[in-house]
């Protein structure tokens, strides 16, 4: 059976044993599996847990508790139970600009993933709705038919700033992507040599080619181009879908360190 690109990527390089239990976490859409896939290129594969982790569910839960696996990733929101779970972890977490969270949400609405998944998201396709109609859903929350979605304000509430803190390292997308883009650079050098050190992961002679395997979009099952996403590709928020965020989430934007403008 041919091997996954991520697999054959992998395979090109020789690891070390993780000398700690890593988990990266995000809020959804906000680049989990650029950093994800970035970071696996420094962990052997028999220490991967592939599976997903967005709840406590039973399989996750014996997994987390266990050394068979040591590096995961989830969206995991913090709770009395996800906090307990990854105080073992080192703890990374990737966020972005909630404005543009919003947009590629909106995006992801019109792939076969949500299609098949969500309600609204079979609702959204099946009736055409426009790029333009989706983003409001997504900055205030929405109830269809039984399922729930929390506001912008809310999921980043839940699942970023509430794990703020010492023993949670916050990834911003932007930051990383500046990294990546600019490789050669000292700086570059120095942004993954402070990641990978939190991570209890020396920084190898080979780090550059690592870090640009990781983030090559054509191993990544999420990146937008490899998902056939059809929807509009702006930018920027409209000034009404601004004003309708600055209702919802008033502050969000400099609570995470993001300029008002």
């Amino acid at each position: 059976m041919p091997l996954s690109p991520f697999v054959e990527t992998h395979e090109q390089f020789t690891f070390q044993p993780l000398r700690n239990r890593i988990f990266v976490n995000a809020v959804p859409k906000c680049g989990t599996m650029l950093l994800r896939n970035i970071i696996l290129m420094f962990v052997p594969w028999k220490q991967h847990y592939s599976p997903f982790v967005t709840a406590a569910t039973p399989t996750h839960l014996k997994a987390l508790g266990s050394e068979q696996h040591d590096f995961f990733t989830g969206h995991m929101n913090h709770t009395p139970v996800t906090s307990c779970l990854l105080k073992p972890f080192r703890h990374v977490l990737i966020i972005r600009d909630p404005y543009s969270y919003v947009l590629s949400y909106a995006r992801f609405f019109y792939t076969k993933q949500l299609y098949e998944t969500t309600k609204l998201g079979k609702f959204v396709q099946d009736h055409n709705l426009s790029f333009d109609e989706v983003v409001p859903y997504i900055i205030r929350g929405w109830s269809f038919e039984g399922e729930s979605h929390p506001s912008v304000n809310n999921i980043f509430i839940h699942n970023a700033i509430s794990w703020f803190g010492p023993e949670c390292k916050v990834v911003k997308y932007e930051t990383l992507r500046q990294n990546v883009d600019n490789i050669n650079s000292a700086e570059s050098e120095d942004y993954f040599s402070q990641l990978l050190g939190f991570l209890g992961i020396p920084l190898p002679s080979d780090w550059r080619q690592r870090v640009i395997a990781g983030a090559n979009p054509n191993i990544s099952g999420t990146f937008s181009a490899n998902l056939g996403i059809d929807g509009n590709r702006r930018d920027h928020l409209s000034d009404a879908e601004k004003l309708l965020f600055s209702v919802v989430a008033p502050t969000l934007r400099a609570a995470l360190g993001y300029d008002e403008a």
